[in-house]
């Protein structure tokens, strides 16, 4: 299997580096060789995977307690009916 190769200088170490443009408001980092700076690609800062499965497990717990409050809510007008 080919190894990633440094264009500049043919190292096949490489880093990932965090850094912010200049006038961004977003984080992004930059894949670079190891030995001599090269930048090779950028990429989010932001995970959009373990983002989405977070958000993901967040609306499950959501839902779960909607369904809780829908359930008393829908029980109130017997209760109601019961302490008339």
């Amino acid at each position: 299997m080919a190894r990633p190769t440094c264009p500049a200088c043919q190292s096949t170490r490489f880093e990932a580096v965090n850094f912010e443009p200049s006038g961004s408001k977003f984080k992004l980092v930059s894949v670079q060789c190891a030995s001599c700076g090269a930048v090779v690609g950028v990429m989010d800062f932001t995970n959009i995977g373990v983002e989405l499965g977070t958000l993901r497990k967040q609306m499950k717990q959501l839902s779960e307690e909607v369904g809780r409050v829908e359930g008393y809510v829908l029980g109130l007008p017997a209760a109601i009916q019961r302490r008339s």
